[in-house]
């Protein structure tokens, strides 16, 4: 049995006039059906985007974590329905992570602020260098989402094969590196805080962190080499993998030092406090 439907003769998103026939619009593709604002549209709306969003998530964080490369492969391959888009991935896990390490450390970068003995003199104005400190924590979001698109390009100079030669594809591989990464940076946001500043403490905990870490960088160079390999497929891949953390480490550090450098201007010519 049909749906039984209250069409429209114009589409209510894109304004495209509609015949009797058209269930759904040929321009955007929304349903033809006036769906009247109402509790239970709302809460319906509500749940089916989170619901679809909450599987697509967690489908896609295991093989994310553990099996390098295969999302980035399976997506630009055509098989897109089954995990969450790579922009949306991106951006929700970022603000996940920027928010965790605002949240679990604004003590001690408050802490950090007041320090009588960092602030030096320049033409005789002070300049307290942790508030440079401060204000890099502050936007270093902003300065990941300008790498992004640099660091694919960087991919694409030294990856680029007949298979896979365009921009897009090695910017959905750096936004699903860089997810990895804000995966990872997660979990040791959280351990750092549970070892360092939560109520568990021991006096061990410093080489457990250190531990983590070293494990954690390990895993990031063991993933970042096998995900390159099974997307693009180039030989002499470690090599290749050199080449791009070498160049990803010379522009992350000039977009430092020009953030900075930025940051420094601004307080020169009042801009900033």
């Amino acid at each position: 049995m049909g749906k039984n439907r209250r069409k429209a003769i114009v589409c209510f998103n894109c304004k495209v006039k509609l015949k009797q026939d058209h269930n759904y619009c040929p321009n955007c593709g929304q349903e033809n059906h006036d769906k009247r604002a109402s509790i239970s549209v709302l809460a319906n709306d509500f749940v089916n985007d989170y619901v679809g969003f909450d599987n697509k998530l967690f489908r896609s964080l295991k093989p994310l974590l553990f099996n390098p490369g295969k999302i980035t492969a399976e997506y630009l391959d055509g098989k897109r329905k089954h995990f969450i888009r790579p922009i949306r991935m991106f951006l929700f896990l970022s603000f996940i992570y920027y928010g965790l390490s605002l949240f679990l450390f604004s003590d001690s970068s408050t802490n950090l602020a007041v320090n009588d003995g960092a602030s030096t003199s320049i033409n005789g104005r002070e300049f307290n260098v942790e508030y440079l400190n401060e204000a890099y924590k502050e936007h270093i979001n902003l300065v990941v989402f300008i790498f992004t698109p640099l660091m694919a390009w960087f991919v694409m100079l030294i990856y680029r094969t007949e298979k896979r030669k365009y921009y897009v594809d090695f910017f959905v591989y750096t936004l699903h590196f860089l997810s990895f990464l804000f995966i990872l940076g997660i979990i040791h946001e959280t351990l750092s805080w549970a070892f360092g500043n939560g109520d568990v403490k021991f006096d061990i905990s410093n080489y457990i962190l250190l531990a983590i870490e070293i494990i954690f960088i390990i895993y990031i160079i063991a993933y970042s080499i096998l995900s390159l390999k099974r997307v693009f497929q180039k030989k002499n891949n470690i090599l290749l993998f050199l080449l791009v953390l070498t160049m990803s480490i010379i522009g992350l550090a000039i977009g430092f030092i020009a953030f900075i450098s930025l940051l420094l201007l601004g307080w020169y010519l009042g801009f900033i406090g």
